[in-house]
């Protein structure tokens, strides 16, 4: 699956907003990746969590009241949403009503406002966008690549797979991608990220001296039906 980082403040009112964020997000198919068991702050393993994930999803809740009903969110969030956003990551600031937010995140925010009050209208766009990031961040998929006696040419070192889609929707090809080649006992298996459902995947293995490439090939399912049982 593909994963997304929650990045909240952790304390006690902010649990229905996190809870709500989290069933959303699970309930989309993606893993669910926090910082909670770490330090409350940016640092290097916490970096590493959030490269190691598709998008992020930061929940600005009030921590500090700066004036009468203007409040200031948690540092730790809104340093691992401009992270993220640096890495060019698909990010999303979810902002409470009455927190400042103005100067301190980076770019031109993604953001969705959120009412504790009135919680549905923003629950409603963080589930709209959400699905849509689904649909975009695909699923992973596994090739097996034949003829079979391909893996024991790949075993024998210096073998490199790399796939890329075609989109039926848009009419054109994504660039090319590594993926990961697995010796399994059936032959030698590519593993493969972020494959819509529209698409058609490519896919190339290069050996020391010849290089195999497939056709575009559609996902469905082709299946080989055989007669059981006499005539009705």
């Amino acid at each position: 699956m593909q994963r997304i980082f929650l990045s909240y403040g952790f304390a006690d009112q902010d649990g229905d907003l996190y809870k709500a964020a989290l069933a959303l997000i699970d309930s989309l198919g993606f893993d669910v990746v926090t910082g909670e068991v770490l330090s409350g702050s940016l640092t290097e393993e916490i970096k590493q969590r959030i490269k190691g994930c598709w998008g992020l999803v930061a929940l600005m809740t009030p921590r500090e009241e700066q004036a009468p009903g203007v409040w200031r969110t948690y540092n730790w969030v809104r340093d691992e949403y401009n992270f993220a956003y640096a890495l060019d990551m698909p990010s999303v600031a979810v902002i409470q009503a009455g927190v400042e937010i103005k100067g301190s995140l980076a770019g031109g925010p993604v953001y969705i406002e959120y009412d504790p009050e009135r919680p549905l209208p923003g629950v409603t766009r963080l589930t709209k966008l959400l699905a849509l990031w689904k649909r975009k961040a695909g699923r992973r998929s596994r090739a097996l690549l034949l003829p079979r006696d391909l893996a024991q040419k790949a075993r024998g070192g210096g073998a490199s797979c790399r796939y890329r889609c075609f989109s039926n929707r848009d009419y054109c090809y994504s660039d090319w991608r590594d993926a990961l080649l697995v010796f399994e006992p059936g032959g030698v298996v590519a593993h493969l990220d972020a494959i819509g459902e529209d698409q058609l995947v490519e896919v190339q293995l290069k050996l020391t001296s010849e290089t195999w490439a497939s056709v575009a090939t559609p996902q469905d399912l082709r299946v080989e039906l055989a007669r059981v049982g006499g005539e009705p």
